[in-house]
């Protein structure tokens, strides 16, 4: 049974997303008013909704009050009474913004201050007069008395129309009224059959759909026993549920819900009467289903439950524990087949080897739990845009692409905050006004892209604009201003664009509240490498900018590929090895060759005992395993291949968080070290050597 701190994280959790979805919607009503459906704006009712009926089950009276009034602007909104304009909309988004913040308030388990509440005032009484009486302080003091008159006992009022899968599932709904009659004081109930065809038309599979509805009255129950009977149907079936200070406008907006708008209205004037309830009440042409007939109809249609599709919500901790356990499962794993491998018995042998075909395969699972879509982030910044751009008196359009790729949540949480960066300079410093476009040639309005997609084992995200592009000029006068570099320092391009990820650098000409404080950008890219990824800039002037991110999919377990150099093992992300090759014996011993032609193509490598300084190998025959990182690929020299190795990462701590080349270790099922190679540092660091040397010799 849930108590009542799990039911408040239970609501939070969802009227976070119902915030999120009305702050969608608002701002596709503000982009395209003419192409929201009068069912977009009925959601978003029902959400504003859902918050307020679900916020007076935990208590938070301040969020009911408030919420109330913003409820009964999109009901307006549905009817026709309001009209969507600028004005409007602005508002509402700063309702949606001070709800966000009573929920924050919810969360930390605090009373929102004076200031908030103050605020929130200030907005209903904006609000108010777009909605005219109906909101007025006398029409809700009249409902207020009215709710006191209607329910002057503590009777809750539940309405449920069983979902028409409900006997194929196999559930009886005359268990649940058993068990609300046994936890409660009084109990009335009252059931409904809706519209049945007749035998001779209706086929096999009609017979078993379920036509019922109940509505069971409650005295003496307790809130939490009630929400934990009602969990288990509510996903599939009409849930209304009314405490005794629901009032009439609560029941009549709740009613709408229902596909049957006879039934809403015969049930709405049935709860209005002084007693509401009564065994011997029945609805108008509604037949009653005696508990016989309701006995018998639910055992001869019970059916074999489907498999469950319902949505599960669990804590992000138990994930994390459970994916950590695994790796230690997977260590043990390995320690126990390194054992088998030495005893040397076939039946010992092979056992283990089953076992770790299990511990793979609910490892992937694990893993696969914790994948979410980027595109619930890149959503966020829907409004992002829309404030930033109308501060800026610029006008932006926000393009999508690829939002169903997926990658750990770990990373979602921990690239928020270099995207919103990017995100606002691009908003700020890529784009340009309005008349500044036309003057270019350009359409007013700019354009911004969010695109993620999967490129070998990693995920890539791009943020694109089509705004003027980066000044070099300018980031070259500034980086000589602030010593970075020579007058006369020769730079290419790209090592210009890249003056940007400089700490305090900055090129904006005075400090707002946007940019100019030169805190960002190197954040962004200290961020993105202690995520073992990179970012690359990419910029035409007079046509845009775009930064490309590539992250791992995953922080916690890889498959990776070992490899031996000397008396040292190292682990390769198996998602970037492209092939292994023996090394020419020309190469063997020559410590300057660093280039190979593979196919008609130049393959840079990289000798890693060189490069560690292990010391010079004494192996007679040596391969190089090709990698591959975005657009450039290298070669490894190795001394031994020792195959595929499922790796669990291993943080090195704060005293190796300078090493260069390497991004974790791994524990062996010997007890030995792995380190894990960062390919990402590796390729930098190599084609950052090429481009020093080419510019040498030129």
């Amino acid at each position: 049974m849930l108590n009542m701190a799990e039911i408040l994280t239970v609501f939070l959790n969802e009227a976070q997303e119902l915030v999120e979805q009305l702050e969608q919607g608002l701002l596709a009503l503000d982009r395209q008013p003419n192409q929201v459906s009068q069912e977009d704006i009925h959601a978003m009712f029902r959400a504003a909704h859902t918050i307020k009926g679900s916020a007076g089950v935990v208590g938070l009276e301040a969020l009911v009050a408030f919420t109330h009034l913003v409820e009964t602007a999109f009901e307006q909104l549905r009817s026709g009474q309001l009209v969507a304009d600028k004005t409007l909309v602005q508002l509402l988004l700063r309702c949606i913004d001070h709800i966000r913040a009573l929920l924050d308030c919810a969360a930390s388990h605090t009373e929102a201050d004076p200031q908030q509440l103050a605020n929130g005032e200030a907005l209903l009484n904006q609000l108010r007069p777009l909605l005219g009486a109906a909101s007025s302080p006398q029409a809700t003091a009249v409902l207020s008395v009215m709710d006191q008159a209607e329910t002057a006992d503590d009777s809750w009022l539940v309405f449920i129309q069983l979902s028409q899968s409900c006997f194929a599932d196999g559930f009886d709904p005359l268990a649940l009224v058993r068990y609300l009659r046994s936890c409660s004081e009084d109990c009335t109930e009252h059931w409904f059959i809706g519209q049945v065809s007749a035998l001779s038309e209706a086929n096999i599979d009609q017979l078993e759909v379920c036509r019922l509805s109940v509505e069971i009255q409650l005295r003496g129950i307790d809130v939490e026993v009630l929400d934990d009977a009602l969990s288990f149907i509510r996903q599939e079936s009409l849930c209304l549920v009314f405490s005794p200070q629901s009032g009439p406008e609560d029941k009549a907006l709740s009613l709408q819900q229902l596909p049957d708008p006879e039934l809403a209205a015969q049930l709405l004037a049935r709860w209005q009467q002084p007693k509401r309830l009564s065994t011997a009440a029945t609805l108008k042409d509604s037949p009653v289903l005696t508990p016989a007939a309701r006995e018998n109809q639910t055992e001869t249609s019970r059916t074999q439950r489907p498999q469950d599709q319902r949505m599960m919500r669990l804590p992000a901790y138990k994930l994390d524990t459970l994916v950590n356990q695994l790796g230690e499962l997977l260590i043990a794993t390995a320690t126990l087949n390194e054992q088998a491998r030495r005893i040397n018995q076939p039946e010992l042998t092979e056992q283990v080897q089953q076992v770790q075909l299990l511990v793979d395969d609910l490892q992937s699972s694990a893993l696969q739990l914790r994948m979410v879509q980027i595109g619930e982030t890149f959503n966020r910044f829907q409004r992002v845009v829309h404030d930033i751009s109308t501060e800026l008196g610029k006008e932006v359009q926000l393009l999508i692409e690829g939002a169903e790729a997926e990658l750990d949540k770990s990373v979602v949480e921990r690239i928020s905050d270099p995207l919103m960066h990017l995100v606002r300079n691009a908003l700020d410093h890529g784009l340009e006004t309005p008349e500044r476009r036309l003057q270019q040639g350009k359409s007013a309005c700019g354009s911004l892209m969010l695109r993620a997609y999967h490129d070998s084992g990693s995920i890539v995200i791009e943020i694109s604009d089509d705004g003027h592009g980066i000044n070099r000029e300018k980031v070259r006068q500034k980086a000589i201003e602030r010593g970075l570099i020579a007058p006369n320092a020769d730079l290419s391009a790209r090592q210009i664009d890249e003056l940007i990820f400089e700490p305090g650098f900055s090129t904006a000409d005075a400090v707002s509240n946007l940019s100019g404080r030169g805190v960002g950008m190197d954040v962004v890219k200290r961020n993105i490498e202690a995520l073992r990824g990179t970012v690359d800039i990419n910029s035409e002037p007079g046509f845009g900018t775009q930064f490309q991110l590539r992250l791992p999919l995953t922080l916690a377990i890889i498959d990776g590929f070992m490899v031996r150099v000397g008396q040292s093992k190292f682990v390769i992300p198996l998602d970037m090895v492209n092939e292994c090759i023996e090394l020419p014996a020309s190469s063997q011993q020559d410590a300057g060759a660093g280039y190979l032609n593979i196919r008609g193509e130049v393959l840079p490598f990289i000798h890693l005992d060189q490069l560690f300084a292990l010391g010079a190998s004494r192996s007679e025959r040596r391969s190089i395993v090709v990698v591959r990182y975005g657009k450039h690929s290298a070669g490894l020299v190795v001394d031994q291949l020792l195959g595929e190795f499922q790796t669990v990462i291993k943080p090195l701590g704060k005293l190796f968080q300078f090493l260069q080349g390497i991004s974790g270790s791994s524990i062996l099922g010997s007890g030995d070290i792995a380190l894990i190679l960062d390919i990402p540092r590796l390729v930098q660091i190599h084609v950052q050597a090429t481009e020093r040397q080419r510019a040498t010799i030129n």
